[in-house]
């Protein structure tokens, strides 16, 4: 450099290594193109990482006999997974990318994330319009302890009842469960039955859901936090009010799932199913009702029952807030 005086310029080429969810970062950065599904499976079970050349479908029965590390590029094609439920375990963190997902399964479930399991959604759109009964698109399964979701700059689509659901199992699961939703849209439309009921989110476990930067709509509710803590930034959470079911819990004992009043946001509990507190922050979120017959839909229905605190944090008043409470503590706080 001092020979040239001062004149030099320095090209430099940069390459992404993922440590996370790879033990090996040499297999991180070392990708394989495959144009079929054989070609895909072996490098799977080999534990390298793939880039799709083409579109093409595989069966989640051959995804989960894999036991390495999945590493999906899907470089702009469409993948087709068949049959039951994609399994993200601890022995198998599934990460899929930059593509399009149609999950045509006939299971109640797209991905099923069992305890130590990570599975992240990067800059995909998944759709379940094929499968008449997948109810879900991501579900966290009963009595999971410890695990990892993360969709970013997604679009998830599902026709069933949620986009992404947990199942509490044990009143007081989930409390290393996290689930990160950044800059993506996930939407319920066509709810399976004939009464469009469908939730965008549900959480009812003890742990944590962070929402930055996404819209979530639901055709009964846009979101339900049940227990656990929410931390929702600079979204929108949205009804569209098209639940016409009956069953609209305003005045009764809550029931499981998302047998809840109808809201954009439903938090807290209403209920002995759920035992421990909810707490709910909101910074720069929009709660987006729709009502086209007529229901009174509020913004947020917040409610504390059977000794149980819920206490919900807001940088925003909203108009339409409906609370309920048998004695114990609701706090709704407007910072």
């Amino acid at each position: 450099m001092e020979a040239a005086d001062g004149d030099v310029t320095l090209t430099f080429s940069a390459y992404a290594i993922q440590k996370t969810p790879f033990n090996d970062p040499v297999k991180a950065y070392t990708q394989e193109t495959v144009s079929t599904a054989a070609e895909l499976l072996t490098a799977l079970e080999e534990g390298t990482a793939v880039t799709l050349s083409e579109d093409m479908s595989i069966s989640a029965a051959d995804l989960n006999s894999v036991s390495e590390d999945v590493f999906i590029n899907l470089d702009g094609n469409t993948l087709t997974i068949t049959g039951t439920a994609v399994v993200a375990d601890s022995d198998n963190a599934i990460t899929i990318t930059n593509g399009d997902i149609d999950y045509s399964g006939n299971n109640t479930v797209a991905f099923s994330v069992q305890e130590g399991g990570n599975i992240t959604l990067d800059s995909v759109t998944v759709t379940t319009e094929n499968s008449s009964t997948a109810t879900t698109i991501v579900n966290v399964e009963a009595g999971i302890e410890a695990a990892e979701i993360n969709i970013v700059d997604s679009t998830l689509e599902s026709s069933g009842y949620y986009v992404v659901s947990t199942n509490a199992g044990s009143p007081y699961s989930g409390n290393d469960v996290v689930i990160n939703i950044e800059n993506s849209t996930l939407t319920v439309t066509d709810g399976l039955d004939s009464y469009n009921d469908s939730c965008g989110v549900l959480f009812n476990i003890n742990g944590t859901l962070n929402v930055t930067d996404s819209t979530i709509t639901g055709e009964r509710q846009g979101m339900i936090v049940r227990q656990g803590t929410a931390n929702i930034t600079d979204s929108t959470i949205a009804t569209t009010g098209e639940y016409t079911g009956g069953a609209y819990y305003l005045d009764s004992t809550w029931k499981s799932g998302n047998e809840v009043p109808m809201a954009a946001l439903v938090a807290g509990d209403r209920s002995t199913a759920y035992p421990d507190a909810v707490v709910v922050n909101l910074s720069g979120v929009t709660l987006s009702v729709s009502d086209p017959q007529g229901l009174d839909i509020p913004q947020l229905y917040a409610a504390a029952y059977n000794d149980v605190t819920t206490t919900i944090t807001s940088d925003t008043a909203y108009d339409d807030v409906v609370e309920s409470t048998d004695g114990t503590t609701l706090t709704i706080t407007v910072a």
